[in-house]
């Protein structure tokens, strides 16, 4: 992926503090897999996962439920939480956590309580976390330090392994039944281009040549959605693919990416960004058709989206006419802020259950 795409991507998490480059939104703004309603919740709530910065200067990844935040990682590091999962009573939040010698930690944190998925020798990543008969399922990056750059990995529970031996990245994972879909992008050959792809059970899926990477996975029934980029003329085109037949959401006279995708009741919901000189506007489209959620004055972003029965959420941060972003959420396309503004915020992640 270019580097300016990378840069506009890494906004909503970067590690400011390190030298790192991490897409977030897998960003993120990664597509988490929003499981159904659970019937031993009486009144369902709004769960959003993020980021924001502390008093002391710390990024602390953050829950806000129901608009009510608190802070899940340890308040003296710097952490985020990128991707959310909700199943029950229990609530998933996974990330990174950056450790006392300045490695990201992969980590998710279960009811706030962490749990490591990588030993802090090197920089890793969870950009999505998705739980199925009691298994934790995650994908995210192994920052190699090498040409190649960052690498996808796959987690189940402690287990875990690489999905490509080229340069490399994993958005997004969506569990069906036995079968575990993750979404990103991958080189074809060493110091190539990477492509927009998906792996079935660790079983490649190329979806185009073209520069590209696919940042959320979604699956209804025997369908499988997969929401990304594509460069078309040299132009980033918005772009899904459902079941490797791409369809085009922008018309590639500007720049705009997807970011994630959520299929419900038929409708086809997919966020994402258009970028213009300086900025990028927040939108989404319903079944091809855009709207735009920020006015373009200053920096936006939409990322995660949930649905419930009429109703859906999308998240992201929007700097509104500061350089501050605030961690935000849309309903049915009206903003709801998370934070006032004062702080750095994002929201990166949202589930309703």
């Amino acid at each position: 992926m270019a580097a300016a795409i990378n840069r506009k991507l890494n906004m909503v998490a970067t590690f400011s503090f390190v030298s790192l480059t991490i897409i977030v939104f897998t960003i993120s703004c990664k597509k988490k897999k929003i499981p159904p309603n659970n019937p031993g919740n009486a009144t369902p709530s709004l769960y959003v996962a993020g980021q924001e910065l502390s008093s002391s200067s710390k990024y602390h990844a953050r829950l806000w439920k129901d608009g009510t935040s608190s802070t899940v990682s340890n308040t003296a590091l710097n952490a985020a939480a990128l991707s959310l999962f909700v199943s029950g009573h229990d609530i998933y939040l996974a990330g990174y956590e950056i450790n006392n010698n300045g490695k990201a930690i992969a980590k998710y944190w279960k009811n706030g309580t962490g749990v490591n998925f990588s030993d802090g020798t090197r920089d890793e990543v969870i950009n999505s976390i998705a739980v199925s008969a009691q298994d934790v399922y995650a994908t995210g990056n192994l920052f190699t330090g090498t040409v190649i750059g960052q690498q996808a990995k796959y987690w189940k529970n402690t287990t875990s392994l690489l999905l490509s031996n080229n340069g490399s990245d994993a958005n997004s994972i969506y569990v069906a039944g036995s079968d575990v879909y993750v979404a990103g992008s991958e080189s074809p050959t060493i110091g190539a281009e990477r492509n927009p792809v998906f792996w079935k059970n660790n079983t490649l899926n190329r979806l185009t040549n073209n520069r590209g990477s696919a940042y959320s996975i979604f699956v209804n029934g025997t369908d499988v959605y997969v929401a990304g980029f594509e460069e078309m003329n040299g132009k980033n085109v918005a772009r899904y693919w459902k079941n490797g037949v791409g369809v085009s959401l922008s018309d590639g006279t500007k720049d705009e990416i997807a970011t994630s995708i959520l299929v419900k009741n038929g409708d086809i919901y997919v966020t994402g960004i258009e970028e213009i000189p300086g900025y990028n506007i927040a939108k989404f489209w319903k079944n091809g058709s855009a709207t735009k959620l920020s006015n373009g004055l200053m920096n936006a972003y939409a990322g995660g989206i949930a649905g419930s029965d009429n109703d859906i959420y999308i998240s992201g941060f929007d700097n509104g006419t500061s350089s501050t972003s605030t961690a935000v959420y849309w309903k049915n396309g009206i903003q709801v802020k998370l934070t006032d503004g004062s702080k750095e915020a994002f929201a990166s992640a949202i589930v309703f259950q």
